[in-house]
């Protein structure tokens, strides 16, 4: 039992130092892939903590995601600031713009909330297309000089991507996240308990917001060129929500195990073949949606459980 109180602080240490380790372990062509492996966790931790622990299913984080994007190339390209104090515009960006949301938003119910985020994030596109102070539709570069190198930008989403996993491993932990889950699970029991259902939402949902922001900047960083299709575009959200329900969504570990089944050894392992691969990733989430409720990494566990209750006591 002692043992089973450190493993996740160990697992965490082992994380780091892995992720610590990479840029000196792989060449650029592999640094790259690693690079969005761990963006694409980190996308799918942040949608999680919103619509995995808090239930709100959002089709719209692509908006949160550019909007961070979009504050950190204005700010570095018209404001001439660093790439750090970017950073920090990029989560304020993407924090307000998915707390104002949530108050719009939140008197919507399931599948209505799920078309109105969606319908943010269409319009927040095309906002970002018309807008000739960002470059309209041809988009902002941004100044070289002010870009940091390839290892900086994988270890600034791998710091980030950290940070929102142990966000949600605190969720499993503190009043806040039962109180979250207690909303997700049953709202008007949890109102008839003193929680305040709006409030508790609405702060999910900027949190979310920041660390979409915050890596909707790295990967500003990364692609130097910011258009309102590579940084808006649906594609993210899609990604988000299939490996977090393939992995396990309102889990903690779901949404990494789910982006490295689906990103790395389906799309990877299959670029040659993009239409097997889209085949081969709806299949899979349907197979988790029918047979498991706790995606990919929830089975494991269960699985892991049974095989312990059938060893020996001795054992």
């Amino acid at each position: 039992m002692k043992a089973r109180k450190y493993l996740p602080a160990a697992a965490f240490a082992a994380g780091i130092a892995g992720l610590a380790l990479a840029p000196q372990l792989t060449g650029p062509s592999g640094l790259s892939t690693l690079l969005y492996l761990v963006l694409y966790a980190g996308l799918a931790q942040s949608w999680n903590l919103a619509s995995g622990f808090g239930g709100q299913a959002s089709l719209g984080h692509a908006a949160f995601l550019g909007a961070g994007a979009y504050a950190a190339s204005i700010a570095m390209l018209h404001g001439g600031f660093p790439a750090a104090a970017a950073l920090v515009v990029a989560a304020g960006a993407g924090a307000t713009l998915a707390a104002l949301a949530a108050v719009a938003l939140l008197r919507l119910r399931g599948v209505y909330f799920a078309v109105g985020s969606l319908a943010l994030a269409a319009a927040v596109l095309g906002l970002a297309t018309i807008w000739n102070y960002t470059g309209a539709s041809q988009g902002m570069s941004l100044p070289l000089d002010a870009v940091p190198g390839p290892d900086a930008i994988f270890y600034l989403a791998a710091a980030i991507t950290l940070a929102a996993t142990a966000v949600a491993w605190s969720l499993t932990r503190t009043r806040a996240g039962v109180r979250l889950m207690a909303v997700r699970d049953d709202e008007d029991a949890a109102a008839g308990l003193g929680v305040n259902p709006r409030a508790v939402r609405i702060l999910a949902m900027a949190v979310s917001g920041g660390f979409a922001g915050l890596l909707g900047a790295v990967i500003a960083l990364n692609q130097v060129i910011v258009t309102p299709d590579n940084v808006f575009g649906m594609d993210w959200t899609v990604a988000m929500l299939v490996m977090t329900i393939t992995g396990g969504a309102g889990t903690v570990v779901g949404p990494i195990a789910g982006a490295f089944v689906v990103y790395y050894l389906i799309q990877q392992q299959l670029l040659d073949y993009p239409t097997l691969s889209a085949v081969l990733s709806g299949v899979l989430l349907i197979a988790v949606v029918r047979f498991t409720r706790d995606g990919i990494w929830g089975a494991l566990c269960a699985g892991a459980r049974k095989l312990a209750r059938k060893l020996p006591e001795e054992a």
